[in-house]
């Protein structure tokens, strides 16, 4: 492929629950009308559910579900962003790992022939909420760790659940922050300022990508994908080194009782839960982190599909059962 002038590469990350979604929809929201814009988006699970919670209409979108796109899906990555490049010609790329990926090992797979001949890739922007920032598990994930290193820009996001103690930890944060960031910024539903979707030359500079060797880079060889197992009736589950996924998929034809299914949504006690369903009261999109929850109606029709992801094993057969009560014929 041939082009003028490399195409820019924005990285939205964060842990599981930060908003990356979110902060998708609204620079999507936001994209000049005489540009060209794609996204690929990498789910941790099996069933892909964050594109069906985007608007088509604002960008090309692909997906990649099933695992770390370095790791697990490090061959499709070239081949999918080769192939939404060849077929869109986009302006503009934006990219949202999944929440269990190494941002490492994306950047250095984007900053490796072919793609470093026509990518260009801008420092990324790390999502976090308040929750997180006083949550155990997650400051002490290695994870964690590289996404803040190797982030540009940081944004705390779902500043509406903010306490005194949060912020404190915020300010504490950028205090000690090590490297410097090049900005920093606070809000809701991942309205990060635009303005880093343009970084200066100075800022360029300011952030220089080096591959990480030690902790992460073991944990990237470490992260063997375990079988996916499927069932006859569409129920999906893999077992991952650091939790597990779980998810169903049925035909748009299947229609669910809208009241019962949202309360069932709302009550699992569960790192993350994204649905996407045709019930009684039209086609409806649920999900659900660390920062909140989002309801709304859905512009996807192809099918109906729920997702879990859970640290802790789920138990299938149960939660299929009650699935199975909420269908209305």
């Amino acid at each position: 492929m041939q082009f003028h002038a490399k195409i820019p590469v924005h990285i939205i990350s964060g842990v599981l629950g930060a908003g990356k979604t979110s902060a998708l929809r609204q620079v999507l929201s936001q994209r000049p009308a005489q540009e060209r814009w794609a996204v690929l988006i990498n789910e941790f699970g099996e069933l892909g559910l964050d594109a069906a919670l985007l608007d088509e209409d604002d960008a090309a979108v692909a997906e990649l579900a099933g695992g770390c796109m370095c790791c697990a899906l490090g061959p499709a990555l070239s081949v999918t962003l080769t192939r939404l490049i060849r077929q869109y010609r986009p302006q503009r790329i934006l990219i949202e790992p999944s929440g269990l990926g190494h941002l490492s090992g994306l950047l250095e797979a984007l900053h490796k022939a072919p793609l470093a001949n026509y990518l260009e890739v801008y420092p990324p922007i790390w999502l976090v909420t308040p929750a997180q920032l006083l949550s155990p598990r997650w400051q002490q994930h290695p994870l964690w760790q590289s996404m803040l290193e190797l982030s540009g820009w940081v944004m705390l996001n779902a500043t509406d659940l903010a306490t005194e103690f949060h912020w404190l930890a915020w300010r504490k944060l950028q205090q000690e922050c090590f490297p410097p960031k090049l900005g920093w910024a606070s809000g809701e539903q991942g309205q990060f300022p635009l303005q880093w979707l343009h970084p200066s030359q100075e800022d360029l500079q300011g952030w220089r990508w080096t591959p990480l060797i030690g902790a992460e880079q073991s944990l990237e060889q470490d992260a063997v994908e375990l079988p996916m197992a499927v069932s006859e009736e569409g129920v999906y589950q893999r077992q991952h080194p650091w939790g597990v996924s779980l998810g169903w998929l049925w035909p748009a034809s299947t229609c669910f009782d809208w009241a019962p299914l949202l309360a069932w949504l709302q009550e699992q006690p569960v790192l993350r839960i994204k649905a996407v369903v045709h019930s009684n009261q039209g086609w409806r999109s649920y999900n659900r982190g660390e920062s909140g929850c989002t309801i709304a109606n859905s512009a996807y029709r192809r099918d109906s599909r729920i997702e879990i992801i859970h640290s802790a094993p789920l138990d299938a057969a149960l939660l299929s059962a009650q699935l199975e009560a909420f269908k209305t014929g």
